[in-house]
């Protein structure tokens, strides 16, 4: 979760970091998300969807992004948070191509300014099994708000769902 929680706004945004549509969205309307955030008008509550794994090289690049982000979230500033989520689908690995390592992982968490702690739990897959456990909800939650329907990216405010459009439509 970023921004103030009396922000005016609050959206969940799902997504998960194999997703091309979603990395469409972070170009297109992250920056704008980003000045709404730190300028108190909006919430985000990410949630990051692990389903795409089998679109990766590797098998698991969703999950373990998803830990990545993950250990960024839990233990760094609402800037680095969003820094990092920005940077990795700015890095995002072409489907069924080579993906990025837990060691690659972390070094983008060191350029946008995550402790050397957090590059360690990034590096060490920490957080992967929680992050699919978290998945796991939030994909629930998901199918519930859209009668069953899970796809990526989806943005809800107030349990509906809304289209963002050049970082607006909350």
């Amino acid at each position: 979760v970023v921004g103030s929680p009396t922000a005016p706004h609050t959206i969940d945004m799902f997504e998960d970091f194999q997703c091309p549509a979603c990395a469409s969205v972070e170009k297109q309307s992250g920056q704008t998300i980003t000045d709404a955030v730190n300028s108190g008008q909006l919430q985000v509550r990410f949630h990051m969807l692990t389903f795409l794994n089998e679109q990766s090289g590797s098998g698991d690049y969703s999950s373990r992004a998803a830990g990545a982000m993950k250990c960024v979230a839990d233990a760094e500033s609402p800037d680095v948070k969003l820094a990092f989520h920005s940077k990795l689908f700015a890095v995002q690995p072409k489907e069924g191509g080579d993906d990025h390592d837990n060691q690659t992982l972390a070094g983008f968490a060191k350029e946008v300014g995550a402790s050397d702690a957090t590059q360690q739990c990034i590096a060490d897959g920490t957080k992967v099994q929680a992050a699919e456990s978290i998945a796991d909800e939030s994909q629930t939650q998901l199918a519930k708000a859209l009668d069953g329907q899970v796809g990526t990216p989806s943005v809800l405010q107030d349990g509906k769902k809304v289209t963002i459009t050049n970082g607006t439509g909350w």
